[in-house]
């Protein structure tokens, strides 16, 4: 069974003061490769920034495939093979 969730995402440091400017709700899918597909608005692909960071601060360079209407991101590695749910969850919320 293929796992889902959504969640609140901080797209700023500190406490959440507005929710409309300090994070976004973002849906995660796992895929059925075993990676995440995140639903996301065009308005917060910055937060990718935060999500490559976290991953190179980890020792590992990742890139994204984005989807043709540009709201689906799959997280892949430097080979094209998607990350794996759990360490995109990790990147994401952790």
């Amino acid at each position: 069974m293929l796992r889902e969730r959504t969640n609140y995402l901080k797209i700023t440091s500190g406490e959440v003061e507005d929710f409309l400017t300090d994070g976004r709700w973002v849906d995660v899918v796992e895929t059925k490769e075993g990676g995440a597909r995140l639903n996301i608005s065009e308005d917060d692909l910055e937060v990718l920034d935060n999500i490559a960071r976290k991953f190179e601060e980890n020792g590992r360079t990742v890139g994204i495939e984005i989807n043709e209407n540009g709201k689906i991101v799959t997280i892949i590695d430097q080979n094209g093979t998607q990350i794996p749910f759990d360490e995109t969850m990790k990147a994401l919320f952790g």
